[in-house]
Order: C-alpha cells, then sequence, then structure tokens
C-alpha cells in the first residue's frame, strides 16, 4: 500500500493499495506508479485524484511500466518508468510476456504445496517482446518511441536528460556483442546515434552518461582494457579522462566543477574515492581516501563531505565523516578492537 506523510500531518495518507515503484513527479504534486500492469498517477492536492494514465495491461502477460524477471535479474533495471523533467510526461517500458515460457516453481514450505508461475526464458528461448514508450500525463496520448523487439534487442537502460525534452536509451543486442545510446526528441519520430561500442566477445552494460551544461556528457564506459570516465564534446569527440586504473562507479560533478568517482586504486586490491578538476584535466587526480584498503563512501549532496567506511585485511570497519577539501576526519564508529586482536 502507498502512503504519504507530512512533517505537519498527524497522520500518513493512503494514496492506492498493491502499489509497485511509486516515483514522485518532478514537482513533487504528484505520484506515478505501477498496479496490475498498468501505470496510475496520484494527485495529491486534496482530495486526491487518481487517474490510469496507460490501458491495456494484463498481470504476467503484458506490462506497463512494471519490470519482468529478466530486465532486473539480468540488466540491473530498477525501473519501469520515468518522469520527464517538466512533469509533463512519462516514458515507460512495455514488456509483452506471452511468448516467454510460464515456469511453474513449487512452494515445498507450506502444508499444502503450491504452485507459482514465473515467466522466465530458459537458454535460447523468447525473451519478452519490449518496446520504449512515453505517454502524456494529462490527456493519456501516448506514442512508440522505439521498438526493441523487431530484432530481438535490450532496452538495457532509459532516463530523459535533465533539463530537457530528450530522452535517451541504451540497446544491446541479445548476444551482447554490440551496444548503442539512441537519442530522441519529443514529438519527434527519428532518433540520433550518440555512441556505439562492438565487441566479438561481450559488451556488457554500461550507465547512462551524465550531462553538462553545454551539451558535453561524462560516460563511465568499459573499453581500452579497462573501465574509466570519458569526457564526450559537442561534435561527438570522445577523450579517456581517467587512467589505466579501473573505474568502478561515477558519483557526480560538484557546483566547481570538480568530478568524483570511486576507483581500484592505487592498486587493484584498494577502493579510493577520487577527485579531479573538470577545469583543467591536466591536473592530477586527488585521493580523498590515501589509507590503503577497500573505502566504501557516501558523498553528501552538497559534496563538502562524505561518509567513509574503512577497511582492510586485518582491520575490521571504521566509520568517519571527512570534509572533502581539508580531508578532516570525524570518527563516527570506531574499529571494534576486540574483534581486531581476534583477525591478528
Amino acid at each position: 500500500d502507498l502512503y504519504v506523510a507530512g512533517v505537519s500531518q498527524p497522520h500518513p495518507r493512503r494514496i492506492a493499495t498493491n502499489v509497485d515503484d511509486a516515483q514522485w513527479s518532478p514537482h513533487n504534486d504528484e505520484l506515478a506508479y505501477a498496479h496490475a500492469a498498468d501505470l496510475y498517477v496520484a494527485s495529491l492536492h486534496a482530495p486526491v485524484a487518481i487517474r490510469r494514465i496507460t490501458h491495456g495491461g494484463v498481470p504476467n502477460e503484458i506490462l506497463h511500466g512494471t519490470l519482468d524477471w529478466v530486465y532486473p535479474e539480468e540488466l540491473g533495471i530498477e525501473h519501469g518508468f520515468r518522469w520527464s523533467p517538466d512533469g509533463k510526461q512519462i516514458a515507460y517500458l512495455t514488456m509483452d510476456e506471452r511468448r516467454v515460457t510460464n515456469f511453474p516453481i513449487v512452494d515445498f514450505l507450506t502444508t499444502r504445496n503450491a504452485v507459482d508461475y514465473e515467466r522466465y526464458p530458459l537458454s535460447g528461448e523468447p525473451n519478452p517482446r519490449v518496446t520504449l514508450r512515453s505517454v502524456d500525463v494529462q490527456t493519456s496520448a501516448d506514442r512508440l518511441v522505439y521498438d526493441a523487439s523487431r530484432r530481438d534487442e535490450y532496452v538495457a537502460a532509459f532516463d530523459w536528460i535533465a533539463h530537457t525534452d530528450r530522452l535517451e536509451a541504451e540497446i544491446l543486442d541479445r548476444s551482447q556483442r554490440t551496444m548503442r545510446v539512441e537519442l530522441w526528441i519529443a514529438g519527434r519520430p527519428d532518433s540520433s546515434l550518440l555512441y556505439y561500442q562492438a565487441s566479438s566477445t561481450w559488451v556488457d552494460v554500461q550507465p547512462l552518461p551524465f550531462w553538462l551544461p553545454g551539451g558535453r556528457s561524462l560516460w563511465l564506459l568499459d573499453r581500452e582494457r579497462t573501465a574509466g570516465l570519458y569526457l564526450r564534446e559537442r561534435d561527438g569527440a570522445m577523450r579517456r579522462l581517467t587512467g589505466t586504473y579501473r573505474v568502478l562507479n561515477f558519483d557526480g560533478v560538484s557546483r566547481d566543477r570538480t568530478l568524483y568517482f570511486v576507483a581500484a586504486y592505487p592498486t587493484r586490491r584498494d577502493r579510493s574515492l577520487l577527485a579531479m578538476s573538470l577545469r583543467d584535466v591536466s591536473l592530477r587526480v586527488r585521493n580523498l581516501t590515501p589509507a590503503a584498503g577497500w573505502h566504501a563512501t557516501t558523498l553528501a549532496p552538497t559534496f563538502d563531505r562524505f561518509l567513509d567506511v574503512h577497511s582492510t585485511l586485518n582491520d575490521p570497519p571504521r566509520a568517519d565523516l571527512v570534509a572533502t577539501s581539508s580531508l578532516r576526519v570525524t570518527t563516527l564508529v570506531p574499529e571494534d578492537g576486540t574483534l581486531k586482536a581476534e583477525l591478528l
């Protein structure tokens, strides 16, 4: 069940029942969610008004904005739909599961064994037919953006580009030997190619790019023998920003144009939070977690500090709050000395 709670409200309000993947609108006055294989939008002005914006969904057969087994499990996709930055449209995936094997799963834990069914494509069998669509939140006018089922492809990732009406998607072929990122402008049927990568063996899912003011973008790509960060210029030219170490995660860009990312640095056994200036990429990378070992970090939204959970082979985890500029450390949770003595 979906509830909304406010600081000034004595009790949460129940909005809807049997809800999946509720997402706030950009203006925080509406909630979109999936229910019974269709998409709904709840307007939170009193009284709450709910409207259905997709039609024809059938649980376990045709899914609008709801993910099947394959996409979250194999591709790591978390959401089946996305709000546009202006809150006027929602991009979503439709999955036609009817040709996928309806695999029986027996629950032996109950007194009377029950059988559930899961759409599960066995090796070499058909995947769901997937299309990327966009729907107008007010009018429910729906349009096809891309039909991946024509060539049995995966829509491995999709999202709107911030502050624009442009929609991007990452497309993988069934054998995952080619990957491309396409761009669509609202109201136009044709797409433009942003990036293409091919391999004779395997291309893994890549994160969608982070867009900078002025049309440039940052990409985390697994190429040139190891994953790294790349800067794409407006003319499409791509150059690598990071060294030969493996970049694992991109954390964002601060207002002063500092790029933050996690890498296996300075050795493959380390995990470190690194910073690099986008104003002058010739400057050396700055290691914000210089102590050897494994650092699990979480940056504050303002990028002025971060939480660092640090451990090594012989040192139990400790949690520190670290200032990004001065690297001043405030210990929140010290390491367990008793446990460390047992490790040694």
